[in-house]
């Protein structure tokens, strides 16, 4: 999602306006990458099956209007627990990614949110994490 900032509430939905699914594809390995613009951003959405998790890649171009932000998870808890690795729920899952991450824990609406910012340069940006069972 774009976001004017990292205070900005999460939206629970969004008009064609701001976001346009463009198509699914599967390539030689089997892994799904959707496409969709999302507030004038090409994103691809891929996520492939690697060991004991899910590991999810975005990739955006173009220029959005404002700072594209993952929500990486949200719940009743997130509690950090390594460098870059966060238990979700009472440890129901982990999320993990790279511990230089800038991300943003917060609270919102009653429960917390793990915020992952979009590092765009050049008008390309991209941000990885594992979804840990």
């Amino acid at each position: 999602m774009v976001l004017t900032n990292d205070a900005t509430a999460w939206p629970d939905s969004v008009g064609e306006n701001i976001l346009q699914y463009k198509g699914l594809t599967i390539d030689k390995q089997g892994v799904p990458t959707l496409s969709y613009m999302l507030a004038g951003a090409t994103v691809t959405d891929a996520t492939r099956a690697e060991g004991n998790a899910l590991v999810r890649t975005l990739t955006l171009t173009g220029s959005p209007d404002g700072t594209p932000y993952c929500r990486v998870a949200t719940g009743a808890s997130l509690e950090e627990v390594g460098k870059g690795i966060y238990a979700v729920n009472d440890r129901s899952y982990y999320i993990r990614f790279d511990p230089k991450a800038k991300v943003k824990l917060r609270q919102s609406n009653g429960k917390q949110e793990l915020l992952l910012p979009v590092d765009m340069k050049n008008g390309a940006g991209s941000v990885q994490y594992s979804i840990v069972f």
